[in-house]
């Protein structure tokens, strides 16, 4: 009498039939009851009506011993795995999660020191990046080389209202894809591999070993920058080699990215983007499309291998540069020698002008005793906030800068005709140049005063990375970007302050419509996260992300890469793997996924 069987995931009408006795699926096929299932793959509750065995006889000599060999033990399968020197290969563990290789795409071993292997079996090269891994199938009636289709999927909104995985828009699945992908019989004989593979993020990388990879990257360009990386999932299928109507398959799924493992818990990165204009009234330096491409097109690859996906938590915006900072006893904070006198003027289209001081300096005066004093003479409709810098690298600790920062409610504010004429301490006004913005030569924990003119007025909080893209950087500051971290790693005795920390500043160039110096934002970034300056020292230095370099075009051995390994790294000096920094010193910056 024929039975019922409930389809699980991963069923095919071959797979039932050979455990119930069959050999293949023709008996299913030609069960009436099964009409409906003849041309579609099984889904999970599909109901299999499988006809009785007929089991058959055979002729042979009682008195002598005979063999049979099962034609269909071990039972089909198909599954991914990393491999293992000495593990018997049905014994080895399967792959639960995959991640996005942090090891250039085309080199092998620990440190990059070879070429990734380019053969079947198991070899040290490629086993030495936790993130290869392999397709195996199980078939004992096939031949060898079986193939397989391997491909991205995205995550999509199920008609249940709960989250699957789906195959990405027509026009994407060929570069999202490999198909076929071969698998050839393991020495033992019992199962199909395929080479090591790993998960890439860009074009170059997938063209640069186009049969060892899968690329799992965003859909910014192709209209869809809501795609992540760290939310695909990754499928293989198997068409079985000896179906007699080439229609049954096998698969498996695994997630990208983990989401609470030890290596990679998939973590998003806070951040919030302001885009200055070269002057008051004008346009910004880039367009806030431009801007948001960058991050939702660049950082999230870079850090995807990280398991860290970038998140906006306000709007990108584009707002006016303001001379609106009065900074005293710049850049070293040293006294006041007294007798001279400090004032300025406030001016603000539709406020009324203030003229403040000029009042006298006074001998031995910290720069906070000055500031506290001019603020002090400040009235409505403007407000005076003063704000205490940490001592620089080169100061002594108690030698602190300090600033007023004047705003007025809805207004643009400008501080000019300053006066200062004390021997020792000074009053100067910082005033963005946004062509060429002043940057800071080592002090990142204080910066210049037309950065902080900018932090001070636009930062959004010590709970995400603010980013502030002008035009340029002066020649003096011989930089494309700059981070202000938090710096506590070099010194406990004088961290960032608030409105200053875990800020990064970049130049229009690497924020704009093209690819040009693609990874700029999320190496400073990097310094952001890490509290470290550049890793160097090692073979591998010209392929990270925080070297002391970046590479300003993409490419396969372009400087994009956050190493698991241990790096060393000139401050503080030492080796440090990147991945744990991140989550150690910038835990405030980041949210579970």
């Amino acid at each position: 009498m024929p039975s019922l069987v409930t389809a699980e995931d991963g069923d095919c009408l071959c797979t039932i039939a050979i455990d119930s006795g069959f050999l293949n699926c023709l008996p299913l096929r030609g069960e009436p009851a099964n009409s409906a299932l003849l041309n579609r793959d099984l889904v999970a509750g599909d109901i299999v009506t499988v006809p009785d065995v007929d089991p058959g006889g055979d002729a042979g000599s009682t008195d002598q011993r005979h063999v049979f060999v099962r034609r269909t033990a071990p039972p089909v399968s198909i599954r991914m795995v990393h491999g293992s020197p000495n593990i018997p290969y049905l014994q080895d563990v399967t792959v639960p999660i995959l991640h996005v290789s942090n090891h250039q795409t085309t080199r092998g071993g620990l440190d990059d020191g070879a070429v990734l292997p380019a053969g079947f079996g198991f070899n040290q090269l490629g086993h030495d990046d936790p993130d290869t891994f392999k397709i195996e199938v199980v078939d004992p009636q096939a031949g060898s080389p079986v193939n397989v289709r391997l491909e991205a999927l995205q995550r999509v909104l199920l008609p249940t209202g709960a989250f699957g995985h789906d195959l990405f828009p027509a026009a994407e699945r060929g570069r999202r894809s490999l198909d076929p992908l071969e698998c050839r019989i393991v020495s033992s004989g019992v199962a199909f591999r395929s080479r090591y593979l790993r998960l890439v993020t860009d074009d170059t990388d997938k063209a640069a070993l186009p049969n060892q990879t899968l690329l799992t990257t965003d859909m910014t360009d192709e209209g869809d920058p809501s795609v992540e990386i760290l939310e695909q999932a990754v499928r293989a299928t198997y068409t079985l080699q000896n179906c007699p109507v080439a229609l049954c398959k096998v698969s498996t799924q695994t997630l990208v990215g983990d989401t609470a493992g030890p290596r990679k818990p998939r973590t998003a990165l806070r951040m919030a983007i302001h885009i200055l204009k070269l002057a008051p009234g004008g346009a910004g330096v880039v367009t806030i499309p431009q801007a948001d491409r960058r991050i939702t097109r660049w950082v999230r690859r870079t850090y995807a291998q990280a398991g860290i996906a970038p998140r906006l938590v306000q709007s990108t915006r584009i707002v006016d540069p303001q001379n609106n900072l009065v900074a005293i006893g710049e850049p070293h904070g040293v006294t006041a020698t007294g007798g001279g006198q400090m004032g300025f003027r406030i001016t603000s289209p539709g406020n009324p002008t203030q003229v403040i001081g000029p009042i006298p300096t006074v001998a031995a005066a910290r720069p906070a005793d000055m500031a506290a004093a001019l603020a002090a003479l400040v009235s409505a409709p403007y407000v005076a906030d003063v704000t205490i810098n940490p001592a620089g690298f080169s100061d002594l600790v108690a030698n602190r800068s300090a600033d007023i920062l004047i705003t007025v409610p809805g207004g643009l504010v400008t501080i000019d005709q300053e006066i200062s004429t004390d021997a020792r301490q000074t009053l100067t006004i910082g005033r963005p140049n946004i062509a060429g913005l002043a940057g800071f030569s080592n002090d990142f924990l204080i910066g210049s005063s037309e950065q902080r003119a900018l932090l001070k007025t636009y930062d959004t909080g010590a709970d995400r990375v603010d980013v502030i893209v002008v035009q340029d950087f002066a020649a003096a500051a011989n930089a494309r970007g700059q981070a202000m971290m938090h710096g506590v790693s070099i010194d406990p005795a004088r961290p960032a302050i608030e409105p200053v920390r875990f800020s990064v500043f970049v130049n229009a160039r690497s924020m704009n419509s093209t690819d040009d110096d693609f990874v700029n934002l999320s190496h400073e970034m990097g310094h952001v996260l890490e509290d470290l300056i550049h890793a160097t020292g090692t073979r591998a230095e010209h392929q990270l992300m925080m070297g002391t370099g970046t590479d300003f075009l993409v490419s396969e051995p372009a400087s994009k890469r956050i190493k698991e390994r241990p790096q060393l790294y000139d401050s503080p000096a030492g080796s440090h793997r990147q991945i744990d920094r991140i989550r150690a010193q910038a835990p405030a910056l980041l949210d579970p996924f």
